[in-house]
């Protein structure tokens, strides 16, 4: 693993610079478009499918980083969909845009009400989850406590 903060530096230098290779060799899109459906040969599934893929590195190598290089990771046109505006909502609470990370994770959780990952920062951020995903927590609570109830060996309700 890096080691030291030089060769976090120079590792986040080299990735940004392919992802730059990456980006400038694919169509370029008309802007971002929140919402709209993709089709597995396009460029947004693409873009979106690699955000998704490099979620976790993305997030680790921004807290090894300057806020420079992660804000740029943030916003880079490589990455697309509702986990690219996870990155950005982040990259908006290190900087202390609080309101801008409340903004962007409700578009998150608009496209995926079911993200317990955007839900836990929507909180973390006081932002108000969307109708959808405020019923799916509420399922999700309901599910838990039946399953807790069921472990501990209590009877359990069929509605």
């Amino acid at each position: 693993m890096l080691t030291t903060p030089d060769m976090w530096m120079g590792f986040a230098d080299a990735y940004l610079a392919e992802l730059d290779r990456i980006a400038s060799a694919e169509r370029p899109l008309a802007g971002r478009r929140a919402g709209r459906a993709t089709t597995s040969s396009g460029p947004e599934w693409k873009r979106s499918e690699r955000t998704r893929n490099l979620a976790r590195w993305n997030e680790l190598l921004s807290g090894h980083i300057d806020g420079e290089r992660a804000e740029r990771l943030a916003n880079h046109p490589a990455f697309e969909g509702p986990d690219a505006e996870f990155m950005r909502a982040r990259a908006a609470r290190r900087r202390g845009d609080i309101g801008a990370a409340r903004t962007l994770i409700m578009m998150c959780l608009e496209r995926l009400p079911g993200s317990q990952q955007f839900a836990e920062f929507a909180e973390e951020v006081g932002a108000d989850l969307p109708p959808r995903a405020r019923e799916m927590r509420a399922e999700r609570a309901a599910v838990q406590a039946q399953l807790a109830q069921a472990y501990q060996g209590a009877p359990v309700s069929s509605d």
